[in-house]
Order: structure tokens, then C-alpha cells, then sequence
């Protein structure tokens, strides 16, 4: 009888642990919770439990913040997975520093409008930018030729890649005519939780980030869960003049990070390229035609 009076014990610790503490983080795509026999659509700062069952459709994400253990986790497609469950099994990509936990905490509920998502985001103050100097000497470390964007993709510190597609047709885009519209699909091998952004280098050689960056510079909505492949629908970009070659590389990191602080650093000249930063890189170009 102790025993079991025991083992009851800890499974309502192990309940209690979670309780008020879950929460949603970011969605990308369509996630539900079931709520009886209905679905319902899952929306940022919702509370969850550890027994409520969710599902992920393919090429969606959900993140979930533990406040209590400051841990974010993050799933790709799932189709009827108790909350409890995925934590267990994603407990080992948990993602990044308790620093930035206890940030993307204060960001998730001091309502002070730090959801704005833009490219011309305010940006935060949390910690200095080492993270950015060392992400784009990186960058320049992975290079493969004197040509200052040949990244080379073999030089991946992380399994990444990515598509463009279509959002009428869902096809694979690698040619277009200036003004047409494409989002990313951003697959991740790795066993990391990844956040990430896009340098457009034109073929004039001007650089610009593709994906927009949150006032709290918490990247949550670019937050790319591990062993995944996530649709970027929401943030499409156009391909504009001018006309030529552009080439695209993509940035995965660990940590959140602003890509334009990045692009500042890679500019300033006689930059070192020595970052000791891990980074995914993977570069591909797309020709813009008239």
C-alpha cells in the first residue's frame, strides 16, 4: 500500500510540475487542440496541459514555453499527440539560453505590443550584439572562394536547406519574373531547434534580410523545430529588380539572433574570418527575369 500511495505520489507531483506553466510559444502553419469531439485552432500564450492532445498539420510548427523550467520545445506535423508527450520527447532539443528563456518570458506576457513583426522592428536591448559580430564571421569562415557570398554549403555547421515555392501553384521555384511571389521552405535535419533568416545578396551586390524580425527580437515565428521541414507561408517575399541572379543564404543558429546587425558586420571592412559560432549555412541563387 505504501507503494502505490508512493508511486500515486509523484505522478501528481509530475502534474502539478507542468501546471500554469505551459504555454504556447509560436504557431506557424495550423495547429489545433482537441477540445471533445472538435479541434480547435491553437493561438500564441494559450495555457496548456500536459494531458491536452494537439495536432500539427504537415509543414506547421507549435512551441511551447515551460516558464517554471524557462525550456522552449518545438514539434513539426503531428497528428493527436498529447502535450506531456511531446515534451518528453523533444526534451533534448530544448532550445537555447536560460538568459533568453527568462527574455522570450517577459516578451510573452508583459503586452507591450513586442509581437510587432516587421523589417523595420525596434529591437531589444536584453544582451549586446557578440552574437551577431561572431554570426557573420562565421559566415565569412564558410566561405569557398574569394567571392564574398560563395558560401559553402558542405561548411554547415547544422543540416539545413531550404525551397522556394509557390503559394498559388506549391511549386518549386528557381526562376522567375521580377514581382512574383514565394515563400521558403525551410527543412531542418539537424537534432537542434534552429531560428533562422535569409540574406538576399543581389546581383549588384546589395544585401537585405528576407524574413521579418519581432520587436522583442525573440525570432519565435522563425523558430524551426528539429528534424523538421516547416512552410514560411506567412511570410512571403517578391522578387524584385533588379534583374539577374540573386543569391540567397540562409542563417540557422541556436541562439535568436537580428539579421541586421549580421548584415552591418559582414560590410564593415577588413572584417576577420574567424567566428566561433555554430551556424547552418545554405546558399542557392535564383535568376530574377524581366
Amino acid at each position: 500500500m505504501k507503494r502505490m500511495l508512493s508511486v500515486a505520489s509523484m505522478l501528481i507531483m509530475a502534474v502539478a510540475t507542468y501546471a500554469g506553466n505551459l504555454f504556447v510559444y509560436s504557431v506557424t502553419g495550423s495547429v489545433e487542440r482537441k477540445a471533445g469531439n472538435a479541434w480547435q485552432t491553437l493561438t500564441k500564450r494559450a495555457e496548456l496541459q500536459e494531458s491536452d492532445v494537439v495536432r500539427v498539420k504537415d509543414g506547421a510548427s507549435l512551441s511551447i514555453i515551460d516558464k517554471s523550467a524557462q525550456k522552449i520545445y518545438a514539434t513539426g506535423a503531428v497528428d493527436g499527440k498529447s502535450v506531456g508527450t511531446i515534451i518528453k520527447e523533444q526534451g533534448s532539443a530544448s532550445s537555447a539560453s536560460t538568459q533568453f528563456v527568462a527574455h522570450a518570458v517577459k516578451s510573452l506576457f508583459n503586452g507591450n505590443g513586442t509581437d510587432n513583426i516587421s523589417h523595420s522592428a525596434a529591437g531589444c536591448t536584453y544582451r549586446g550584439d557578440i552574437i551577431e559580430s561572431d554570426i557573420a564571421k562565421s559566415i565569412l569562415a564558410k566561405k569557398n572562394s574569394e567571392a564574398q557570398f560563395n558560401v559553402s554549403n558542405e561548411k554547415s555547421d547544422f543540416g539545413v536547406s531550404f525551397d522556394l515555392v509557390d503559394p498559388k501553384t506549391g511549386e518549386i521555384v528557381v526562376a522567375a519574373k521580377a514581382g512574383r511571389e514565394v515563400y521558403f521552405r525551410v527543412k531542418n535535419n539537424s537534432s537542434k531547434i534552429l531560428y533562422v533568416n535569409v540574406i538576399d545578396v543581389a546581383s549588384n551586390g546589395e544585401m537585405a534580410e528576407c524574413l521579418p524580425i519581432d520587436d522583442a527580437q525573440t525570432l519565435s515565428h522563425l523558430l524551426i523545430p528539429a528534424n523538421c521541414v516547416i512552410d514560411l507561408e506567412d511570410y512571403p517575399i517578391e522578387l524584385t529588380y533588379p534583374l539577374g541572379t540573386d543569391n540567397l543564404v540562409l542563417v540557422a543558429s541556436e541562439v535568436p539572433y537580428d539579421l541586421r546587425q549580421v548584415n552591418k558586420f559582414l560590410k564593415m571592412p577588413n572584417i576577420k574570418a574567424d567566428g566561433k559560432q555554430q551556424i547552418g549555412v545554405y546558399s542557392r541563387t535564383i535568376a530574377i527575369m524581366q
